[in-house]
C-alpha cells in the first residue's frame, strides 16, 4: 500500500544501525547467534520493518519467520524517516524502506578485527549472506533450491560444528553462490537461444 508523496515532507536519512565488533580470532558460539536473533526480533517490532517483506531475497526469507505476510498491508508506517519515493503512473508515492545497515542487521553482519593491534581495520562476517550478494547470485526469485539451501544453513547454525555453524566472510558467501550463478547464466543462455529458434 502506498500514499501520495504530497502528504509527506522530504525524506531525511535513515538513522544508523550499529555493527557489533568482535576481537581478532573470535570464536563464535551459539550464544552469539541467539543474541543476533534477539536483536532482529526486536527490530521487526518496529512499524517500518514490514518493508523487509517487500524486498524479496534473503531479507524476505528471514522476515517471514518472524512477521506474518499480512504485515505487508500495514503501511506505510507513517514515519517519514523510513520512507522512500516511488514513481507510479498515477504520480509519485511513498512507502516504507530499509536502510543498508538495517538489511545488514537482519543478515547478521558484524565486524571482526583483522589483528590484535587493529582498532580501525576489520572484516565483515555474517550469519547469512548480505542482501546484495544473494540478489546478485540468485535466480531472481525464491526458488526451491534457495529454500533447501536456507534450511540446510539454518541446521548448520544450530549444529555443534564450529567450522560450519559460525558466520562467514563475504568471499565465502560469494563462493557458496558461485555455482548457482553459473547455473543461472546457463539457463538464461538456453532461454535466449530457445527464443531465437521460435522466432
Amino acid at each position: 500500500m502506498y500514499v501520495p508523496s504530497s502528504s509527506v515532507a522530504p525524506i531525511p536519512e535513515v538513522p544508523f544501525v550499529h555493527y557489533d565488533v568482535f576481537p581478532y580470532n573470535h570464536k563464535f558460539c551459539r550464544n552469539d547467534y541467539v543474541l543476533h536473533k534477539q536483536r532482529v526480533e526486536a527490530f521487526f517490532r518496529l512499524p517500518h520493518a514490514r518493508a523487509a517483506l517487500l524486498m524479496g531475497g534473503i531479507v524476505w526469507r528471514i522476515a517471514v519467520e518472524v512477521l506474518d505476510l499480512e504485515h505487508v498491508l500495514f503501511g506505510p508506517s507513517g514515519s517519514r524517516t523510513y520512507q522512500h519515493m516511488i514513481k507510479l503512473a498515477e504520480g509519485d508515492a511513498v512507502d516504507d524502506r530499509l536502510s543498508q545497515a538495517e538489511c545488514d542487521l537482519i543478515c547478521g553482519v558484524s565486524h571482526v578485527l583483522n589483528s590484535h593491534q587493529a582498532v580501525d581495520s576489520a572484516s565483515d562476517v555474517s550469519w547469512w549472506p548480505k542482501q546484495d550478494t544473494f540478489e546478485r547470485d540468485s535466480w531472481g526469485f525464491w526458488s526451491w533450491r534457495d529454500e533447501v539451501w536456507y534450511r540446510a544453513r539454518r541446521e548448520e547454525i544450530h549444529s555443534d560444528d564450529p567450522e560450519k555453524a559460525g558466520p562467514k566472510a563475504a568471499w565465502s558467501w560469494r563462493n557458496t553462490f558461485k555455482q548457482g550463478s553459473r547455473q543461472r547464466a546457463a539457463m538464461e543462455m538456453l532461454e535466449r537461444e530457445g527464443t531465437g529458434l521460435i522466432r
